[in-house]
């Protein structure tokens, strides 16, 4: 093989390319990371965050789009009721595909 063309056969092009055109990762296909935030106001109850199935600790929790999160308000006893998210969303428990930070606080009724 002559000097120089190792590997290229003839052709000019060598190996591999750079896409000029480079496409943005679709965040909701898992290339972004986002927080998903998830409290409580006032008395009545807690919150749980799952990622993928597994409970996180603490009120908040990093995630892709291709990533699950459920975060449910559970009634601290039966005087209390969940009324529902800050962003007025009543589904619990919340599934939620991440496309954007999110930050939601639980609100509960005193029955008693």
């Amino acid at each position: 093989m002559a000097e120089g063309t190792e590997g290229n056969n003839g052709n000019t092009g060598g190996g591999s390319s750079v896409d000029p055109n480079p496409v943005n990762p679709d965040p909701a296909a898992g290339g972004e990371t986002f927080t998903i935030k998830a409290a409580m106001s006032g008395e009545g109850g807690s919150v749980r965050i799952k990622k993928n199935g597994s409970v996180v600790e603490g009120d908040s929790v990093q995630a892709t789009g291709s990533d699950t999160v459920v975060i449910e308000a559970v009634a601290e006893n039966g005087n209390f009721q969940f009324l529902g998210w800050s962003d007025g969303n009543t589904q619990n428990p919340r599934t939620i595909q991440p496309t954007a930070d999110m930050n939601v606080t639980a609100s509960f009724m005193n029955l008693g």
